[in-house]
């Protein structure tokens, strides 16, 4: 899976906005200019947060952009789904199905099953995860990601699965 630059752009941005008191705002230039970014770069990036419902316009001479709703209220799920898509559609094998109408596959796809599969995990901790999770050391940052982590897949299963020591936490 690759993370696209719009993606890690966006989050960028949000996370900017996230760590601002409440009641103030960022401009696109001052965005632009803390996280290393092209004016015109945030400004499409605003847009699309706006759409999605993430961000809000601030009128005024010290508008710019904030957030919608508190960081505490947003997950990762819905700021990727905003700036890309779901990781799996389940319309995909209607729309590629080939040199054929109807995907040769469709009775019994087992590639259907691992991309369902995955977006489910992966879906599952990035709406678990809230863009409040994010602000802070690395460290503090990778426990709580792991924690997130495990709580999916227990949910998945049904039942506390058994924890491999190979995941990592990063200590900042």
């Amino acid at each position: 899976m690759k993370v696209s630059a719009l993606e890690e752009y966006g989050l960028r941005c949000m996370l900017r906005l996230g760590r601002v008191s409440e009641g103030e705002s960022l401009t696109i230039h001052e965005i632009a200019e803390q996280e290393g970014l092209s004016v015109a770069n945030v400004r499409k990036l605003m847009m699309i947060l706006r759409e999605g419902g993430l961000v809000q316009s601030v009128r005024g001479r010290l508008g710019g952009y904030a957030l919608s709703e508190p960081a505490t209220a947003i997950t990762l799920g819905r700021i990727m789904e905003s700036l890309a898509g779901r990781m799996y559609d389940p319309e995909f094998c209607g729309k590629h199905s080939g040199d054929v109408t109807i995907c040769v596959n469709s009775g019994a796809c087992s590639v259907r099953s691992l991309w369902g599969v995955l977006d489910g995990l992966v879906g599952g901790v990035l709406h678990r995860i809230r863009l409040s999770d994010l602000i802070g050391d690395e460290g503090k940052v990778s426990f709580s990601l792991r924690k997130h982590l495990e709580a999916t897949i227990d949910q998945l299963l049904g039942q506390p699965a058994p924890r491999p020591h190979s995941l990592p936490v990063i200590n900042g």
